[in-house]
């Protein structure tokens, strides 16, 4: 199965790991800048920013977080004060013979994998991977992203210096310069 094919699969969950498609109006736009810059608003303050109800707000939010336009709320903590000192991106080439969809389920089910993409290009896969240092992280690509069927191969590339942390869409979202 190729990688179109498996995304225009039957499965609704298939489909989300693809492409997210939102039908937001201005309104929904003004709460997700609003809590973009500032996620712990509560109801009440976005209802003084956005020309709402706090109960329409409240059920905006509901439904933005039930159709995953809000994907959660937390502290962005640094990885180091966790002991996490090794940061890489892996790319991973399927065996065209694997299914797309278990393959994506074995990797995103190992823990030390932050971020898992499908790509075009070189590799098929792109993984975002945390660990304590060099030995962990071995192990975390010898013992389990190579072991997950269907992985025909992985190339590891290092963070040397992380220089913006911040996520560009939702940094230029909170800055108005999304569309600019």
């Amino acid at each position: 199965m190729g990688y179109l094919q498996f995304c225009l699969g039957s499965t609704l969950s298939t489909q989300r790991l693809c492409m997210s498609n939102y039908r937001l109006d201005d309104l929904d736009r003004r709460i997700l800048t609003e809590l973009a810059k500032n996620a712990r608003l509560s109801n009440t303050e976005l209802a003084e920013l956005v020309p709402l109800s706090h109960s329409a707000i409240s059920r905006r939010v509901s439904r933005l977080e039930s159709e995953g336009a809000i994907l959660g709320y937390g502290a962005h903590i640094d990885p180091a004060a966790l002991g996490i000192t090794i940061q890489a991106f892996v790319g991973v080439r399927r065996d065209p013979s694997a299914s797309p969809e278990e393959l994506s389920r074995g990797l995103r089910a190992i823990p030390q994998v932050a971020r898992c993409w499908i790509v075009s290009g070189e590799h098929d896969y792109f993984l975002e991977v945390r660990a304590k240092d060099m030995e962990h992280f071995s192990d975390v690509i010898l013992k389990q992203v190579q072991k997950v069927p269907g992985v025909l191969a992985t190339v590891s590339t290092f963070v040397l210096a992380d220089l913006q942390t911040e996520q560009a869409p939702t940094r230029a979202l909170a800055t108005g310069k999304l569309d600019k």
